[in-house]
């Protein structure tokens, strides 16, 4: 699949379709030449270097997993989704901390990514309620803050409150998914 646009959620549905890559535009034509030839079942020869839309992908399990992104800015939840899709996880994304409860009460994750100011339920809050509910032993869903603070003291903060982790915001996409990685170990 080549578009032009890079909506939310188009990544996962054309898997759900059969249909294994999905290319955006602007294309790198080594990435066009990489699908090409994995469609034809043929291997790239050895002595190319990997695409970079290859590297970018999750190795192993991790392709495909579940993340819920709890973000109330939109640009944000935009910026998220598409670092996300283009390695591959499937992204929910909801913008209150409620709407992450619910989310959480109807679908298993492998991941939380919470905006720690969010309308209604702020991070802490959340977080609080997810982990009583994971009371069951063996039991525990990483969450990772989202955050514009970087105060001194704050991470010790989120980690009090039952969070696993913390990213500064603006997120860069090789940070977030390094952050993913130590969550899920």
């Amino acid at each position: 699949m080549l578009s032009s646009m890079d909506l939310s959620g188009d990544a996962a549905c054309c898997r759900a379709l059969g249909i294994p890559f999905y290319l955006t535009k602007p294309i790198i034509p080594s990435d066009l030449w990489e699908a090409i030839l994995a469609a034809l079942g043929q291997a790239a020869p050895a002595n190319r270097p990997t695409p970079l839309a290859a590297q970018r992908k999750p190795l192993g399990s991790r392709y495909g997993m579940r993340i819920l992104v709890a973000e109330g800015n939109v640009i944000n939840q935009l910026l998220v989704i598409h670092i996300l899709e283009k390695r591959g996880y499937q992204v929910e994304v909801v913008s209150t901390g409620q709407a992450a409860l619910a989310a959480l009460a109807r679908h298993l994750f492998d991941v939380v990514l919470m905006d720690v100011q969010k309308p209604d339920l702020y991070g802490f809050e959340t977080t609080a309620a997810i982990r009583v509910q994971e009371r069951e032993p063996g039991a525990h869903l990483p969450i990772m803050a989202l955050t514009a603070h970087a105060m001194n003291g704050d991470h010790e903060r989120w980690l009090a409150a039952g969070m696993d982790g913390y990213l500064i915001k603006t997120l860069k996409a090789d940070e977030l998914e390094a952050a993913i990685d130590r969550l899920l170990g």
